[in-house]
Formats: C-alpha cells, sequence, structure tokens
C-alpha cells in the first residue's frame, strides 16, 4: 500500500481529530494516578472474539533504540497510535519506517502478525518541533487535551497483518454516558 493512496484514511484522521470539549465531570475529576482518571477499573482481557487482536505493539527498533507503544489496525495496512511513539525526540523527526515494527495481537509469545511501516502520516497541524518541546511523560503528569487531538500518527504498513483482527474509529462523538474501553500495553 503506496503513502500516497492513503489521503482518505488521513482524512478520516482529520475527521477523527474535530475539537470536542470534555464533560464538565470529566474535567473536575482529580486522577487517582497518572494515566487513570476516576475509579482504576483495569482488566487483563482474554476474549477469542478476534478484534482485540487488532490490538499490538508499535515497535521503534534500531541501533541504540528500542521502544514500545501500543498500536490499533484500523484498516488492511493501516495502523493508528500516537504520535510520540514514531518520533525521534533526538533528531525531532519521526523515526525512519525502517525502524518502526508493528506486532498484531501480542498475547505472550503468540501473535497475529508482523509488519514494518512504510511510512507515517500525521495531522495537517501538526507540529513537530511543539511535539518534541513537549515531549510526554504520561507517567509524571497529564498532557493537556490539545495536545492529545495532536498526538496521533497513521502507520502505513509494507504488508498487512491478515490474521489481525479490525477495529474501526469511533463516530466522532459518542452519545452522553456511552461507555468505551481503552486498550493498551505496556503503560497506562
Amino acid at each position: 500500500m503506496s503513502c500516497a493512496k492513503q489521503w482518505a484514511a488521513a482524512i478520516m484522521l482529520a475527521v477523527l481529530l474535530q475539537p470536542g470539549s470534555p464533560s464538565s465531570a470529566q474535567t473536575a475529576q482529580k486522577p487517582l494516578q497518572p494515566g487513570i482518571i476516576g475509579k482504576d477499573d483495569r482488566r487483563i482481557v482474554n476474549s477469542p472474539d478476534r478484534a482485540w487482536t487488532a490490538i499490538g505493539h508499535v515497535r521503534i527498533q534500531g541501533y541504540r533504540t528500542s521502544e514500545q507503544c501500543t498500536g490499533t489496525r484500523i484498516a488492511p495496512g493501516l495502523v493508528l497510535t500516537a504520535a510520540h511513539c514514531v518520533i525521534n525526540f533526538l533528531r525531532n523527526a519521526p523515526h525512519l519506517p525502517k525502524y518502526i515494527h508493528f506486532t498484531a495481537g501480542v498475547d505472550k509469545d503468540k501473535n497475529a502478525g508482523h509488519a514494518v511501516a512504510a511510512c507515517v502520516i500525521f495531522p495537517d497541524d501538526f507540529n513537530i518541533e511543539a511535539q518534541t518541546l513537549s515531549k510526554p511523560d504520561l507517567r509524571t503528569r497529564l498532557a493537556s487535551l490539545d495536545f492529545l487531538r495532536r498526538d496521533i500518527a497513521l502507520i502505513v504498513l509494507k504488508s498487512d497483518t491478515a490474521n489481525a483482527g479490525l477495529i474501526a474509529a469511533a463516530p466522532v462523538q459518542l452519545p452522553a454516558g456511552q461507555s468505551v474501553s481503552h486498550a493498551g500495553y505496556h503503560r497506562d
């Protein structure tokens, strides 16, 4: 899949990033710990549902670097992740695609497929310099909603992880009271 053919996916990213305002209940809550807002109800999911295999590891593997984040397969050959996961903060530039790997559905020693990035697409208003100056460390502080709206990237894979499930992006506006789940690996 070429990067030039991914404009539809990039437009979808722009739709996902439309400004929305959190409810007053969300902004009034104090986090119990960094990364957790409200009750800490995390749990390990051990489900046979194929959709869970869409969630996987985004790994940066270079000569002196080994980093890991979570990414989600949202379409064949396309993975949605956080922008800070694919930025080399020492160079103030994205990591080279050859160093970006996606492994879907990681479960101990099993997975649903592996692929290497062909390219990475950021939102039109994404500013790498601003991103690198405010490198997020969600373990020690909360990031602003404005930062999180722009902390998004689409990884175009050289090949697809066809054995993995797909998780489509949520509508721009969820109904009030709608419950959601946030799935991830490694850290909060």
